[in-house]
């Protein structure tokens, strides 16, 4: 019986062939995973960088937010004084709040942002008193592991800080037994001069048009036809936004948030001021305390004499209105808004026995100087008015037909230290004096 040769078969030779390609295909697959591996990596890699950047342009951009809304924040607060600012929402000075401007700490994106505004340190100031309108902000955006801080002293381009005790932009009449002291004393008009009387200006006297004065009048120099001091023409309008309250012309009181607070037309009345529908004017007659920054779409009569406020019947009290100002009483004023007693779109007219920014005596509260300006002219008399602060009567363009004259007279006392900074409302931006930017990533 024939049989199949055994070497004939062709099995060895595929078994080996098989062999070969699954060593090969083992190693293509190992090939393979070490590409796959490099690419996973890379792709982690270029992923994480992508995150990281993403949360430095939030934070970047989150800085940026924030130092846009401090600087917008500096503008609207410049005519009220950047002291505002420093004392932060709450007005009082040493508290968790200091510095910091309305919704200071927001969400931004993924992230958030931080802002603090702090005082220069510039001399003769303390942390939370400006006096050269001139702060640092901080403004610091985080998003991840990544912030980003903008640190940056900003200041107002159109702050004015008067040269003179007295400044009229018409002629001034000087009588009685007026006193102008304090170490800046000088007196110029944009007019002319007429000193007479017991008067007695510490300072220089100047005058585009003639200086007359007695012997011993004035203990500087007399100069006439001097060249004309420039003097800022307020709007009042910008302090109605930053005023506590606003005395309108309806008989109504409207508060910082735009809620009404007074009784309406008739009677109205509110925190000690009524309203005379028949003079459409404000008036505060009472002994109550009258502390704020207000303003009157109207006329102001301040007739009270505050003595229910403390012990010593001081107040806080900044007053602009659209109308005149006319105080005719006693009451002891402090600044409530730093820098700004008495600002009035027409005449100032002051009498009685006030006290202004002045210290009654060496226990008494730090005196807060300030800004008594007319936009038209100002009468200043009484037995024993006391000022501290400068006096402006601005005679705008607009109005020169309506002034005739500047007035000082009877016993008041004026005294200036040159320490009276505020803003014309000009600007149309603050100005970045220098900025640093500092950048940080925990990855």
């Amino acid at each position: 019986m024939r049989t199949r040769s055994s070497a004939a078969s062709p099995r060895p030779r595929v078994r080996a062939e098989r062999g070969n390609v699954l060593i090969l295909a083992l190693a293509v697959g190992i090939v393979v995973a070490l590409v796959l591996s490099g690419i996973l990596s890379m792709t982690l890699q270029h992923g994480g960088a992508a995150i990281e950047r993403g949360e430095r342009a939030q934070a970047r951009w989150g800085a940026e937010a924030g130092f846009a809304k401090a600087r917008e924040a500096i503008y609207r607060k410049r005519i009220v004084g950047l002291s505002r600012l420093l004392e932060g929402p709450d007005g009082m000075p040493g508290t968790a709040d200091d510095g910091i401007v309305p919704d200071h700490q927001l969400p931004f994106g993924g992230g958030e942002v931080r802002i603090r505004i702090e005082n220069d340190a510039a001399p003769g100031e303390t942390a939370f008193e400006d006096r050269n309108f001139r702060v640092v902000v901080r403004a610091t955006g985080k998003a991840g592991l990544s912030e980003e801080s903008i640190r940056a002293y900003v200041s107002v381009p159109d702050a004015f800080r008067s040269r003179h005790g007295v400044l009229a932009g018409h002629d001034l009449e000087i009588s009685g037994t007026m006193d102008v002291t304090g170490s800046v004393a000088d007196v110029h008009a944009n007019g002319n001069v007429t000193i007479a009387g017991a008067v007695e200006v510490w300072g220089d006297v100047t005058a585009t048009g003639t200086v007359t004065a007695g012997a011993g009048n004035v203990r500087g120099t007399t100069t006439s036809g001097a060249p004309p001091v420039k003097i800022p023409i307020l709007d009042v309008e910008a302090y109605r936004e930053v005023a506590d309250d606003v005395l309108r012309l309806d008989g109504r009181v409207q508060n910082a948030t735009g809620a009404i607070v007074g009784n309406g037309l008739l009677g109205s009345s509110f925190y000690g001021w009524s309203f005379d529908l028949v003079g459409l004017r404000w008036t505060f007659s009472g002994r109550r305390a009258m502390n704020g920054t207000f303003f009157a779409e109207t006329d102001a009569y301040v007739s009270g004499s505050g003595s229910d406020a403390t012990r010593e019947g001081q107040w806080y009290l900044s007053l602009v209105a659209r109308g005149n100002i006319v105080v005719s009483s006693n009451p002891d004023i402090r600044a409530d808004s730093p820098g700004i007693l008495l600002i009035s779109n027409k005449d100032v007219r002051i009498s009685g026995s006030p006290n202004l920014g002045t210290r009654i005596d060496w226990d008494d509260l730090p005196a807060t100087p300030g800004l008594v300006y007319a936009m038209e002219q100002f009468y200043i008399e009484g037995r024993t008015t006391k000022i501290n602060g400068t006096v402006i009567g601005a005679t705008s363009r607009n109005l020169s037909l309506l002034v005739t004259r500047n007035h000082l007279a009877g016993t008041a006392q004026l005294g200036y230290e040159g320490d009276v900074i505020f803003s014309d409302g000009t600007a149309k931006a603050v100005d970045v004096l220098y900025w640093e930017r500092t950048s940080e990533h925990l990855r």
